[in-house]
């Protein structure tokens, strides 16, 4: 934390005076630090200034068994993506056929949770098997 430049200021009982304090974080990680307030008897007071790193995470089950389907027909299940972290956040899925996400992309807002449906809608009778990734935060400023 900077101040803009370290000059003493005299205020008078009822007056105001804004001060700036400038950020350059070294590391990607919570801050504390503190400014002395002063008075002329010798007397002061700390005041805290913070910066926090928001946290993302969302929460969704790991896995899905559509079990046994028809050929040809489409199989859907619901699950609920939840969000646990301190700031809304954007997600993109990734899933290859013949599966599919809906809604594939969005925002999930602090504390809140969607549903999404999964569907699969094989072509041959055969085992499938996949891997999705659901990308998080992206387009979030850091």
């Amino acid at each position: 934390f900077i101040l803009a430049y370290p000059e003493i200021i005299t205020l008078s009982p009822g007056l105001n005076k804004v001060i700036d304090v400038i950020f350059h974080p070294n590391e990607y990680k919570n801050y504390i630090d503190y400014i002395y307030f002063y008075f002329p008897d010798n007397n002061g007071f700390y005041l805290p200034v913070y910066a926090n790193i928001e946290t993302i995470q969302l929460e969704c089950i790991e896995a899905i068994d559509f079990g046994y389907i028809t050929a040809s027909q489409v199989t859907t299940k619901t699950i609920t993506l939840t969000n646990k972290g301190q700031s809304d956040t954007p997600f993109n899925w990734e899933m290859p056929e013949p599966f599919s996400i809906s809604p594939s992309n969005g925002i999930v807002k602090i504390n809140q949770s969607i549903n999404l449906e999964i569907s699969i809608s094989p072509t041959e009778a055969l085992v499938y098997v996949c891997k999705s990734y659901c990308n998080v935060g992206e387009g979030l400023q850091g």
